[in-house]
Order: C-alpha cells, then structure tokens, then sequence
C-alpha cells in the first residue's frame, strides 16, 4: 500500500472516496477472516473447518474482487466527469465515444450520476487519453465481469488468455507489494477461478495503484482541482472475553482439507437362481426383483455421479430365512451410506427394500433422513426415481 508520504498528496475527490474504499475491504476482509480463524488442532492433517473456510475464501476473494473493479470504474466515470468540466477543449478527443448524449454537458451529468459504459470509460483513459493505466486493470474488470455475471466461470478460456495479454501488456510503474509481476489467478478443469486471499490483495493493491498515480497526472493536465488527504486508519476493538485475530492483507484461511478419494462404486451380489420353484407365482416375483435390483442400482449409481457422491458402504443382503424353492419367507435389500466423495460430511444411510406379500412384488424406500414410502410396482417408476433422489440428497448435506 502507498507510505505516509503518498497518502499526504493532493488528491481529488474521486480519488479520496475510491482509496478509503480500497482501504477498507482489506481491513475487514482480514478481520472477518481472523474472527472466524481458530489454530489448526494439534496433530491434524487438516483444520476441521476446511470446507467452511473454503467457501468462506471465495465469497470473501470474489466480493474483494469485484469491489476493486467497481471502484476503478467509478473513479474512471467520476474523474472525467471532472476533467470534461475544467477543460472544455477535453470534448473534442472524447466525444466520439459518446455519439448518442449529443453534449458535453450531457455528457458530464451521466458520468456524474455513474451511468456510462465502463468498457467506453476505461478505453477514453487507456486509448485516448494516454493516462497512466497499467495491463492489470483490464484483467481485473474482465475477473468482476466473470465473477458477477457468470458466477465465477470462465467456460470458455478467456481468462488465460487474458492473463497472456497481462503479461505482454504495458506496466508503467507495478505497486510495491507486487514488483514480483506474479498474477494470482487461475482456473480448474470445470471453468471456475481458483482464487484465495492473495488474489484479492492482488487486485486491490493494483487498482490503489493506479488510481493513486492516475489522479496525480490528471489533476495537473485537466486543471481538476483537489485537496491535500491523510488516509484514515481502521481499527477493531476486542470487547469483553471475545477473542480473535486479524490475518494480515492476502493472508487466506487454511482450506487445504483430505484428499479426495473417488470412491468405487459396488456391485450387485450374485441374485439366487431358486432352481427349486414350481409356483408360477413365486417365479414371476423372483423375476421381477432380479431385474428391479439391477435398474435401482444403476439408477443410485448414476445419480451419484451426478451429484458428486460416493458410496462409502454398501450392505445388500436377504433378511429372513432363505430357500432355495421359495421366496416366500425372505425379501432383498440394498443399504448405501452415502456421502460426497471428497470426504465433506458424514453422510447418512439410504435403504431400499424388495418385498412381496402373497408374491405380489412391492418396494420400500427410506433413509436416515427421508419417511419410508411403499410402492405397489416393484419398478424403477418416476416415483421410486424420486425417492432415491431425494434419499441421496438429504443424507448428502449430514
């Protein structure tokens, strides 16, 4: 961040608001991240709080994130505003950027009420007007864009490239605390940002960066009047027997948790061929379980995958007394302990029982979570579909 000295420097009052802004975010930022914090229990491979520290990084990264960009787009909006009114001669260069506002004071009155187009407003500074603008400013806006409009996603490889374009882009003057050129941002094999703490104070450090320098050369050329500025310090007061503390600016929370382990998913037990039956009836109903089974199994199976879940235990088996030349006084069961396969969560357990009453075939479903419902059919019905899904998903979450 800019020393004592910079911060001493006229300033406008675009430039005032946006860098106590960006001050802020990384005090709060730190101090929310402090508060929730607590040390990692001894001997553990991994905080026990790792999935909610996770979540926790990326609210927390994207919201700082997009805070940085907004301000810069605000300050871009607010400082021409200002520039267009102190140096009249200013609307030539600009205005064909703003072929529909039709004047100047048109023009002015929107930039002032925040209402123009960002992209338009960052190309007048970094195009037209030649002012200090560094290549990260551009990543940043396109990060915010992605974060805000597309949940946090690049699908389709944008930002790598931008990074490229980063790197080979102009930088004037790089912030102090980021002389190392290193931009903390990439993205996983889904599309989405891999982002922490240290990215946030990435794009803070360099959009106080550049507003600091931008405002500083355009006061001068644009005749923007300012006033001299010491940047007010945040503090945080620990009241009572409440503790915590503070990480320091792009320190992030430990969301290292267990490696992942893709869990295998079972097979089916050998169905009993009951070689030994004569009743017709009790042939039908051993048939229709057998093929059931198989259709339920599959259909937990792909569900499981598509809910990023794994089978953790499975405990099929035939309660009651078996024979080989009926059914009549035993019934199947499949029992799944289902939970996410990256270990968050105990999970919980899914039962799913074939039955028969007077070898008419029939079907429960349950779980540690859900009621048992009865099924005439013994079949994969919408309902039955349903059931499982709903199983899977309360015990999931356990």
């Amino acid at each position: 961040m800019p020393t004592l000295v910079l911060m001493a420097t006229p300033k406008t009052s675009a430039a005032i608001y946006a860098l106590e802004q960006l001050s802020d975010v990384g005090f709060i930022n730190g101090m929310i991240r402090g508060r929730v914090f607590d040390p990692l229990p001894e001997g553990a491979a991994h905080h026990p709080n790792w999935s909610f520290f996770r979540s926790t990084e990326w609210y927390l990264t994207c919201r700082e994130i997009a805070h940085a960009a907004d301000i810069l787009n605000a300050y871009c909006q607010a400082l021409l505003a200002e520039a267009l009114e102190h140096t009249p001669d200013l609307w030539d260069k600009v205005k064909k950027r703003f072929k529909n506002e039709g004047t100047r004071e048109n023009v002015i009155a929107k930039l002032r009420m925040q209402r123009g187009s960002d992209g338009a407003i960052r190309q007048i500074w970094e195009k037209d007007l030649g002012t200090f603008w560094n290549a990260e400013m551009d990543l940043i806006a396109l990060l915010r864009n992605r974060i805000v409009h597309q949940g946090g996603f690049d699908r389709n490889g944008e930002i790598p490239r931008a990074i490229e374009r980063c790197r080979e882009g102009r930088k004037l003057l790089p912030p102090i605390n980021q002389m190392n050129g290193e931009i903390p941002v990439s993205i996983d094999e889904h599309g989405k940002l891999i982002i922490d703490a240290k990215t946030g104070k990435w794009a803070t450090d360099h959009v106080h960066h550049n507003i600091y320098m931008m405002d500083h050369i355009c006061m001068g050329q644009f005749n923007i009047p300012g006033r001299r500025y010491v940047m007010k310090r945040q503090s945080f007061r620990w009241q009572g027997g409440s503790r915590g503390i503070r990480l320091l600016p792009g320190e992030p929370l430990p969301t290292g948790g267990p490696e992942a382990v893709e869990l295998e998913f079972p097979t089916l037990p050998i169905f009993p061929e009951y070689n030994d039956m004569n009743d017709p009836s009790e042939i039908e109903c051993a048939q229709i379980w057998k093929k059931a089974m198989a259709e339920i199994h599959g259909f937990v199976e792909e569900y499981c995958d598509e809910v990023g879940a794994g089978v953790r235990s499975f405990f099929p088996g035939m309660p009651g007394k078996i024979h080989s030349n009926t059914i009549r006084h035993h019934e199947h069961h499949l029992g799944y302990r289902v939970a996410y396969e990256a270990g968050e969560g105990r999970g919980g357990f899914l039962g799913i029982r074939l039955r028969q009453k007077d070898f008419k075939p029939y079907l429960t479903v349950w779980s540690d979570e859900t009621m048992m419902q009865d099924f005439d059919l013994c079949e994969l019905s919408e309902g039955v579909k349903e059931a499982i899904r709903e199983g899977i998903d309360r015990v999931m979450v356990k």
